[in-house]
């Protein structure tokens, strides 16, 4: 599958992408989300930090393992 991103300038309510030659397509899917102009990705890192630390112990311990039962004993395969 090939894949194509462009992040573009948009003005006014149209859109025109532009294809490498080598595409010869008969349909494609396109996916329009909005660009954040603002964020970084220090400023991700440090979100994704902030986050680690936040929840960091929030999930209790788990709890001990119920008895498994009795397991007969059988014969190696080499004997």
């Amino acid at each position: 599958m090939q894949a194509l991103r462009k992040i573009v300038d948009v003005s006014g309510t149209s859109l025109t992408v532009q294809l490498p030659a080598d595409w010869h397509l008969t349909k494609a899917e396109v996916i329009v989300l909005p660009a954040d102009n603002e964020g970084t990705q220090s400023e991700s890192r440090e979100s994704w930090e902030t986050f680690v630390k936040r929840t960091t112990g929030s999930i209790p311990d788990f709890p001990d393992r119920f008895p498994q039962g009795e397991y007969e004993s059988r014969r190696s395969f080499d004997d």
